[in-house]
């Protein structure tokens, strides 16, 4: 096959291809003893968890949405603060393998003893809404809402979606409400949704830009421009608290910049409305994990608003859900997976790289990793000769990468047609103590994609001459696809998994096989049913400049670090996703 017609999925940054192994063939690492190579019944070494940052640090500038120059430095290129690093979607920290496993296969977080839910039925959060910041400031909200000693909540209860007040009697400024979560306040009471295709929605009535929209950008608008303030008290388990474990939030959609705070105190910052962001808290938590306060902060439109021109509906607020998760300090902080298969689309290479971190107050030197792979019965297809590897030692908030890869015959292939998945499952243990620190896992399945590259010269002039179709496990494919966007009427922004499934239901049914995920991520739920029913899937990134698009070097100067972000949050959470076979750098 000529190497230069032809590009797999697996290359370094856009790698897609998932595929997973059945039989072990010869050529394999040295084969350890049989059996789990941790001790159930040993204790946890004696660690302390630390941390980059500390209570009452003032961390943000609150320029950060703005899109102006503050002390030299250009807002729209400050779209993150105290975020952690991007990484797989749904990376949660298990205590058994089964549990793992199980989790994986049945998209079970509830499973891990160290996940919890802030969002949902019988979990209320205290919401209000102001016109503007200077509104809020005047009211003595912003300075204060995020404080335990904040008195000003006197929460009215939560009544769905009949509340809606409609244009031109948008509510705001109306006192505190009880609300659920997620959704996108339009449809809890406040605001007002607005529709628009290619116009900047804030431009003209709503704004106070003046001029073209390139000859404003990338400042925020400030005299229409809702602030919501949310607030929620939680409970970290004890257990979390012990054994040098870290705690951790994930905000896996916010509309559309967001300040967080935990018991007053100042934690992290992010745009981008449509990644999921985490955020180390723990040392803002309560020494005994009780009764803490969770204050966040959200700005309808900010500086990243302008790289979020799609076609839709323009709303707000929290959409999808927040959960708290823990680890230990020693941990899986993320694992790429690619499995190349030869000539004869039957054997494969397995191949895993594995970033561990060491957020405890030590080196850490004695640390190894265990994979297993089950098939839908359960079956360990590793089992006869163990896929493990010693961690590199780790220095004190160091990370190393430990990279593992043995060949394999595969038994069974995934498709469209045939969405046949395996459950791949990652454990890292202490080999001094014996003790199994966490394991992660997710499905994945046989499958690559094939397709003629169009190589370009040095003026970017392509020099190809002829392509070959695509191909998937060497078989020609035809793409029937869709795009679709995230849009419940009584929910907003907010998709159910109830509504996610009858959504790709309905398209098995009239013979789709392929989503467009426009014009942004989607939840993490969607890419784990369409490895379950067999859809492929474009993944595109939460980039769309309409408005300004014939603007690109004016656009360029304010925000190509911020492009870049988006394009890595959008890799990273997707590229071990089975159903992924294409990406999208953005939209317009």
């Amino acid at each position: 096959m000529n190497n230069t017609h032809y590009k797999r999925a697996v290359s370094v940054v856009l790698a897609a291809a998932v595929i997973l192994p059945a039989v072990l063939l010869g050529a394999v690492p040295p084969v350890l003893a049989a059996g789990d190579p941790w001790n159930d019944g040993a204790g946890w070494p004696p660690l302390q968890s630390v941390s980059k940052w500390q209570k009452d640090q003032s961390y943000f500038t609150y320029q950060e949405w703005t899109g102006t120059t503050y002390n030299g430095v250009k807002q729209a290129e400050v779209f993150g603060v105290n975020r952690e690093e991007h990484h797989t979607a749904g990376l949660i920290a298990y205590d058994t393998v089964e549990n793992a496993r199980q989790g994986a296969v049945d998209y079970a977080f509830e499973r891990s003893p160290y996940y919890k839910r802030l969002t949902g039925p019988g979990q209320p959060w205290d919401l209000t809404v102001y016109k503007n910041l200077s509104l809020a400031d005047a009211a003595g909200v912003s300075g204060n809402f995020y404080k335990p000693a904040y008195t000003g909540v006197q929460s009215n209860p939560y009544k769905g979606v009949d509340e809606i007040q409609s244009y031109p009697d948008a509510n705001y400024g109306c006192g505190w409400k009880s609300v659920i979560l997620p959704a996108s306040w339009q449809t809890q009471g406040f605001d007002f949704p607005i529709y628009s295709n290619v116009a900047i929605p804030w431009l003209g009535q709503y704004g106070n830009a003046g001029g073209s929209p390139a000859s404003v950008m990338p400042l925020a608008p400030t005299v229409t421009n809702p602030v919501g303030f949310y607030r929620r008290g939680f409970d970290v388990d004890a257990d979390w608290m012990q054994n040098g474990k870290k705690v951790y939030i994930t905000f896996q959609g916010v509309e559309s910049a967001y300040y967080l705070y935990i018991n007053g105190h100042e934690v992290g910052y992010s745009e981008d409305s449509f990644d999921a962001h985490t955020f180390d808290i723990t040392p803002f938590l309560n020494a005994n994990g009780k009764d803490n306060l969770l204050a966040v902060r959200v700005h309808r439109w900010c500086d990243g608003s302008w790289i979020e021109d799609q076609d839709f509906f323009r709303l707000a607020g929290i959409f999808r859900d927040v959960y708290l998760h823990a680890s230990p300090p020693v941990r899986i902080r993320d694992y790429k997976v690619e499995t190349p298969l030869d000539a004869s689309f039957t054997n494969a290479t397995l191949n895993l790289d594995v970033n561990v971190s060491n957020m405890s107050n030590a080196p850490a030197s004695s640390y190894a990793l265990d994979v297993k792979c089950f098939d839908p019965d359960g079956n360990d297809i590793l089992a006869g000769a163990p896929l493990r590897g010693d961690v590199p030692a780790v220095a004190s908030l160091g990370e190393s990468t430990v990279n593992l890869s043995c060949q394999v015959t595969a038994q069974r292939l995934w498709s469209d047609e045939d969405p046949y998945l395996y459950t791949l499952v990652i454990s890292l243990y202490d080999k001094t103590s014996g003790k199994l620190f966490e394991c992660v896992g997710q499905q994945l399945g046989f499958r690559e994609i094939r397709f003629t590259k169009t190589n370009v010269d040095a003026n970017y002039n392509r020099t190809a001459t002829s392509y070959q179709k695509v191909t998937i496990n060497g078989k020609v494919i035809t793409f029937r696809g869709v795009n679709r966007h995230d849009m419940d009427p009584r929910s907003g922004r907010y998709i159910s998994r109830e509504l996610y499934e009858t959504d790709l239901s309905i398209m098995k049914q009239n013979n789709i096989n392929a989503i467009r995920t426009s014009h942004y991520p989607n939840d993490p739920y969607l890419y784990y049913l369409a490895d379950k029913y067999g859809l492929f899937v474009m993944a595109e990134t939460n980039m769309e400049s309409h408005d300004v698009q014939g603007q690109s070097d004016t656009m360029a100067s304010h925000f190509t670090q911020a492009y870049y972000d988006r394009l890595r949050a959008n890799l990273y959470a997707q590229r071990n996703r089975t159903a992924v076979v294409m990406w999208s750098l953005g939209n317009e």
